[in-house]
């Protein structure tokens, strides 16, 4: 009987210790697996999983972990994000901070003013104090 309940306690003992599967969090927030991975730097697109922690890319290559979320991404393409030079949305951004248009699209830069800043020169500072007191859901500059 006491040896039952010895093994009995190391078997609860080894589920809570640090490092076990039990109640241990995930390694990443969001781990994307089986994707066609690009660079972003023009060369052929490996197989691999991509693992985000804390809104950056912690790791690629095959990933053993788990993340909070996972996401199948067999025969997609996963991608760095996009950057728009010619960007048009300065004047909406004030108004929908989300940028839906663009974000779903997969970018999360813009630059914009080819055409000429979004306000007058002399209100980008407070354009941009704006912009950063109400949130926008991706980069920008012009």
């Amino acid at each position: 009987m006491a040896r039952r309940r010895a093994s009995g306690f190391a078997l609860v003992f080894a589920l809570l210790a640090p490092g076990s599967a039990v109640g241990q969090q995930a390694a990443y927030d969001i781990v994307i697996r089986n994707g066609r991975v690009l660079d972003g730097m023009g060369n052929p697109w490996i197989l691999a999983d991509v693992g985000i922690r804390s809104g950056r890319i912690a790791r690629t290559g095959r990933i053993a972990d788990t993340g909070t979320r996972v996401i199948d991404a067999a025969g997609k393409y996963v991608t760095p994000g996009w950057i728009d030079m010619m960007d048009q949305s300065g004047g909406v951004l004030p108004r929908n901070g989300l940028a839906e248009n663009k974000v779903l699209m997969g970018v999360t830069s813009a630059i914009g003013g080819e055409g000429g800043t979004p306000v007058p020169a002399g209100r980008v500072s407070e354009y941009f104090r704006e912009l950063e007191q109400k949130g926008i859901s991706l980069n920008f500059g012009t």
